[in-house]
């Protein structure tokens, strides 16, 4: 479920893309900001050299809601399983969910994300504020 949820972000990063572009980075944050759930995506286009910000609509945000989610159902359940016994788990990330979500796309279709669990600066920012 979570590698389609994956498929489906791409796909609608894609949908959005105008024109000759080389990649797309987005950095998403997610976090409680008084007792909200709180996302805060910032996502570029390459150009060339030159990047311009694009602004992810709601079922993008959504998405990402979602995949938080379902990771989370997978986190609570493998340590319960088996693997569990094989594998030691890190104290940094044990029971958590990710914090930042980093994702490239290239032209060709490749595409990679990256999950971090620390304190998000942005979501920080908005708790502090």
């Amino acid at each position: 479920m979570v590698h389609e949820i994956q498929i489906e972000i791409i796909q609608l990063i894609a949908k959005s893309l105008r024109g000759n572009w080389n990649k797309v980075t987005c950095n998403v944050e997610m976090g409680d900001v008084s007792g909200s759930e709180t996302i805060s995506a910032l996502c570029h286009i390459w150009l060339g050299d030159k990047k311009e910000q694009i602004f992810p609509n709601a079922e993008l945000n959504m998405k990402f809601r979602q995949l938080r989610s379902e990771m989370a159902k997978n986190v609570t359940n493998s340590n319960s399983s088996l693997i569990s016994k094989f594998i030691k788990p890190n104290k940094k990330v044990e029971n958590k969910v990710w914090t930042i979500c980093d994702i490239e796309l290239n032209s060709e279709g490749k595409y990679q994300f990256d999950f971090s669990y620390e304190e998000p600066p942005r979501i920080t920012k908005l708790k502090n504020a």
